[in-house]
């Protein structure tokens, strides 16, 4: 048996990479960020990579614009670490798997050693040139996207998602927008709650 999910209209919130932009010298971005609230054959490899020979920074909090988690919530989870994944800052990330890393709090061991220990070969491409030129940041907005998936059981669950990026300048104005379709596998753990053990970016 399988259940359609349904669309839900996203709480509005500043990403934690808009604030940080103040900081390193770009004007916040415009544009509102939805709250953060598939399948399994993501791997980072799968992510533009960043400069090569360059570890990330593993979080141990989230961004203070989320709040409090609701980590008893599977939906609440991956929304949330959706938001902080994707939530990239050209002005003080050197690549996406900045972003990946700061939502580490959220993710399994696993998930997270395979984010930290990614070795990129190649820089972020040009795409992100492009943005980093422009010094964007990213407003998120993540949509259940209508795609059947199990139905979920104590220990397991499957989200698929429409994330759109728009990408803003300092001034305001927009530099690019950019939607996916991403599948989450969420575990439950005993102790922490639900997690994020797989992103599956489909394009």
């Amino acid at each position: 048996m399988t259940m359609s999910l349904r669309p839900r209209t996203p709480i509005r919130l500043h990403v934690a990479a808009a604030l940080t932009v103040l900081a390193a010298g770009c004007a916040s971005a415009a544009g509102p960020v939805p709250q953060a609230g598939g399948p399994q054959h993501w791997s980072p490899g799968a992510l533009p990579p960043d400069p090569p020979h360059r570890p990330v920074t593993a979080a141990t909090v989230l961004p203070p614009p989320l709040g409090v988690v609701d980590r008893a919530d599977p939906d609440a989870t991956a929304r949330a670490a959706l938001t902080v994944w994707y939530g990239q800052n050209t002005c003080t990330d050197r690549g996406p798997l900045d972003a990946a890393a700061r939502a580490i709090p959220l993710l399994s061991a696993g998930l997270a050693a395979a984010v930290t220990g990614t070795s990129p070969v190649t820089g972020p491409g040009a795409r992100w040139d492009t943005w980093a030129r422009a010094r964007a940041v990213a407003a998120v907005r993540i949509d259940a996207s209508t795609e059947t998936v199990p139905p979920p059981t104590d220990s397991e669950a499957i989200r698929v998602y429409v994330v759109t990026r728009e990408m803003y300048g300092p001034q305001g104005d927009l530099v690019d927008t950019v939607t996916d379709t991403v599948g989450v596998l969420l575990r439950r753990d005993p102790a922490r709650g639900w997690e994020v053990a797989r992103v599956d970016p489909r394009g």
